[in-house]
């Protein structure tokens, strides 16, 4: 191995290791957002509608997608939980977003009821 590649090998390594000691960080402000998003999806507003469709997306692309132009309807700091939600569920990776809240898969279930959003695999069963 050359002078180059090791450089690269090593500079690999050295952010390999500052994305592994930023997880935990990364984990709690993702969940305190989580957190948050639920509370405001359980709400009544046009905003609300936004982030339960945003969370099922997350919760299952599959059957709930997300446009993700609709974003742009969030005041700032709902889109600021959300971009902190979607980088914990990009980069910890320990877990399914539901799962970081207590019996989070019946809330998610219930948030697609709520606000009727479609589920694209019950969709193409009928």
């Amino acid at each position: 191995m050359n002078s180059s590649e090791q450089d690269h090998l090593l500079s690999a390594l050295e952010a390999a290791h500052a994305q592994s000691q930023a997880r935990p960080e990364i984990e709690a402000r993702g969940v305190e957002s989580l957190r948050t998003l639920y509370e405001a999806a359980c709400g009544h507003s046009g905003q609300c509608r936004v982030i339960a469709a945003f969370l099922l997306g997350l919760y299952n692309g599959s059957r709930f997608p997300f446009n993700l132009t609709d974003l742009r309807m969030l005041d700032s700091s709902l889109f600021e939980h959300c971009i902190r939600v979607l980088h914990m569920d990009a980069r910890v990776c320990r877990q399914e977003v539901h799962a970081y809240l207590d019996d989070g898969g019946r809330k998610f279930e219930e948030l697609a009821r709520q606000w009727r959003i479609i589920d694209h695999e019950r969709v193409m069963e009928d």
